[in-house]
């Protein structure tokens, strides 16, 4: 995932967020319309906001029209401006439109976090699973620590540190 990350962003990268996110058979859940800024603090951003900062995905299982297929926007990475509805549970399509892409397990999804994406329910009678992480260059990175245990941030993680 370093080597993927770098080719995009450079050797000095700084990790930000990362989580499981699973979505069970037909749970009916879904993403409206967002931009991924809206889940960082806007005052941490730079201006080079569109080149410091990119979101992936390591998928798990098969993601399938039927399970929620991620559906990006092309080119809305550059609007001036876009504002998520305040339910990030509802997937509204309205008048937007983008192409839906499906992934095998095994593969790696990378965004800038400026396009704008969501995803329909998962309909099908598979579970869906994605490893998610956000990545940014370090210059970029003030306010995240590479680390933090015990309220102390560290450049490096110390084994001993670790209960």
């Amino acid at each position: 995932m370093q080597s993927i990350v770098k080719d995009f962003i450079g050797n000095d990268v700084r990790q930000i967020n990362n989580q499981i996110y699973f979505r069970e058979a037909g749970d009916r859940d879904q993403f409206a319309w967002h931009r991924d800024t809206i889940f960082r603090e806007s005052n941490i951003f730079t201006a080079d906001v569109k080149t410091d900062y990119l979101q992936t995905i390591v998928v798990v299982d098969d993601i399938t029209e039927e399970n929620g297929a991620v559906e990006f926007i092309e080119g809305s990475h550059e609007w001036p401006d876009f504002r998520a509805p305040s339910n990030l549970r509802y997937f509204e399509r309205g008048e937007l439109k983008g192409t839906k892409y499906t992934a095998k397990k095994g593969s790696v999804m990378i965004w800038s976090v400026l396009i704008v994406h969501g995803s329909e329910s998962n309909f099908s009678n598979a579970d869906r699973m994605t490893y998610m992480n956000g990545f940014c260059r370090t210059r970029a990175a003030n306010a995240y620590p590479h680390y933090m245990i015990d309220g102390k941030i560290v450049e490096r993680i110390d084994p001993r540190l670790i209960p």
